[in-house]
């Protein structure tokens, strides 16, 4: 989903989005597209979340949402 696709479907709400792109310029974009289409329980999936090596996704999360406005949930298998 684009920013386009979103600014031209304001119907559009979005309950789950998965992130794989480890830097920040992309992760914070989309971010910044998608914050006015997501609901209280939406969910925000990141592959790289906390992670020294490629800390851009959590950056982005931060700069766009702050951290301490989110809940966060770590799956075991991880």
């Amino acid at each position: 989903m684009t920013s386009e696709t979103v600014k031209n479907n304001p119907s559009t709400f979005i309950s789950l989005v998965i992130f794989d792109m480890d830097l920040y310029s992309p992760a914070h974009d989309v971010l910044q597209a998608i914050k006015p289409r997501l609901f209280k329980g939406s969910i925000l999936v990141f592959d790289e979340f906390s992670c020294s090596n490629w800390p851009g996704e959590t950056i982005a999360l931060d700069k766009v949402f702050g951290i301490s406005n989110l809940r966060f949930e770590h799956f075991p298998h991880h």
